[in-house]
């Protein structure tokens, strides 16, 4: 007898065999195996199990069809689900404030669990379903209303509590999996999924008993999220929480830092600050007065310049550097999430505070000397690239707000022409700085090849001097090297 399935005898004459060995006639239009195709659990002392009495024939009914049924007709669920919880009645709004008297949905509004119930879909898993696989794509999040689940993920991992056997779809396979976790009427999973920051599941999903699950995808819970900031925050918090492994990591392998101490970036990771941004909302704004570096650790943000795209930050890149060390005070653009990002944030007090533990002031010097050049790199591009894309956007009609497209365009000219002048000036004023510095560049070589020729001559006329007193003292003897020295003006005469 399928553990699955509920059958129905149409004709013909079966009989059920207890743990007694006592039998039970099943009669046409009789109907065995219902609880645990509802998904409760058998009874003890129950059916052993049923044998044909003579031919007969008998329908049988998947726990799958059952559970389409209930998501087409949900008025009946509350039937089943008093079957699977021994006969205790249970409505929607039990279910409802049971997920709002849960841990994680305690705190908070009570119409945002609302908004999320009527945004969500219904999903109902029977015993041994997979509600996730792990490592398969998804962008929702799973709110468990009504029975228990249990967490496993793949035996590499290392964290290990306790083993398991999770069956795949239609139980054609069974995979070697470690049990992590259990989840209760409020749980939440798959948040990191829907909110972007993981785009594979980590973890699998089963149901231990009839699990009722709202299913809410990313772009109704992103659309829900921007209008309660509290529960927003909430969820941030889960994504600090679990990306907080990954912090020291980053540090270690930032390219700003690369050359320091080992030890200096591991402090660095423990200062840090670990923040989580959704969509348009700004970690810097432009002109805004920050001593911080920005880096990134998951998701892209892009750098705004008036209003502008004008810079793509991916994980691994980094804002701000010239702020934190004292370069610049204001911040020269507005540093804005396209997705939800996890960035950590790095003061200067706490960079000099690491500095003053693991001292190395040929590095910090030098990096001073770089992030001065892309600082002044970075700015003027930045300049170029806004200045571009507003003339072509007031070219193409499309620039509105602040008041500008309200100009004339004999103004609009003037301030464009006045901007360009600015930035070409600008230009013009490094080229002659640039062209100053190689020619004093060059003047010091060639104030260097000079001293170089002088020694040279003052060299080999000490080596000529040299060979010419070892020639004349053992060769020619000391006369001739005296009467060569002195030309014969000076020589004293030897002949009375």
């Amino acid at each position: 007898m399928g553990h699955r399935v509920m059958h129905i005898v149409t004709s013909g004459y079966a009989a059920s065999v207890g743990e007694t060995e006592q039998t039970r006639t099943l009669a046409a239009n009789t109907v065995f195996g219902m609880m645990s195709a509802l998904g409760v659990a058998p009874r003890p002392a129950k059916v052993k199990k049923v044998v044909a009495v003579k031919h007969c024939y008998c329908q049988l009914l998947h726990q799958a069809v059952v559970v389409r049924a209930l998501e087409l007709f949900p008025d009946q669920r509350m039937k089943v689900l008093t079957l699977s919880n021994g006969g205790q009645e249970t409505d929607t709004a039990d279910l409802i404030e049971r997920i709002q008297n849960s841990p994680f949905f305690a705190n908070t509004n009570p119409e945002f669990v609302m908004e999320l119930a009527n945004a969500a879909v219904d999903r109902i898993f029977m015993p041994g379903d997979l509600v996730v696989n792990e490592g398969e794509v998804g962008n929702s999040m799973f709110i468990l209303l009504n029975g228990s689940a249990d967490v496993y993920v793949s035996d590499k991992s290392k964290d290990k509590q306790e083993k398991g056997q999770v069956a795949k779809k239609h139980d054609t396979q069974i995979k070697q999996m470690i049990r992590v976790g259990h989840l209760n009427s409020g749980a939440i999973a798959g948040e990191l999924a829907m909110l972007g920051i993981s785009q594979t599941r980590s973890a699998s999903i089963q149901a231990s008993t009839l699990c009722v699950f709202w299913e809410v995808t990313q772009e109704r819970a992103m659309n829900i999220l921007d209008r309660f900031p509290e529960e927003r925050q909430l969820f941030s918090n889960v994504i600090v929480q679990n990306l907080d492994f990954t912090v020291t990591g980053r540090l270690m392998n930032l390219n700003l830092f690369k050359g320091f101490d080992r030890k200096f970036r591991n402090l660095l990771a423990l200062y840090c600050e670990r923040h989580a941004f959704f969509p348009d909302h700004a970690a810097t704004r432009e002109g805004e007065n920050g001593d911080k570096l920005w880096i990134m650790n998951s998701g892209p943000a892009q750098l705004q310049k008036r209003g502008f795209k004008v810079k793509l930050y991916t994980p691994g890149t980094y804002f701000g550097s010239d702020n934190m060390l004292g370069i610049s005070r204001a911040y020269i653009g507005s540093l804005v999430a396209m997705t939800v990002c996890h960035m950590l944030s790095l003061s200067r007090a706490s960079y000099l505070h690491a500095l003053e533990q693991y001292p190395s002031k040929t590095l910090h010097q030098r990096l001073v000397k770089e992030q001065k050049k892309q600082a002044v790199e970075l700015k003027d591009m930045l300049e170029r690239v806004a200045i571009r894309k507003g003339v072509w956007q007031r070219y193409q009609g499309e620039l509105a707000g602040g008041g500008v497209s309200n100009l004339s365009d004999n103004e609009l000219v003037r301030r464009l022409v006045k901007a360009w002048y600015d930035h070409v000036r600008i230009v013009r004023d490094k080229r002659l700085h640039d062209t100053m510095n190689h020619q004093e560049m060059l003047s010091r070589i060639a104030g260097w090849k000079q001293k170089q020729d002088d020694a040279k001559k003052r060299i080999e006329h000490k080596t000529k001097m040299k060979a010419l007193i070892k020639r004349n003292l053992l060769e020619r003897g000391p006369l001739q090297y005296l009467e060569e020295i002195c030309g014969g003006a000076f020589c004293p005469r030897l002949d009375g």
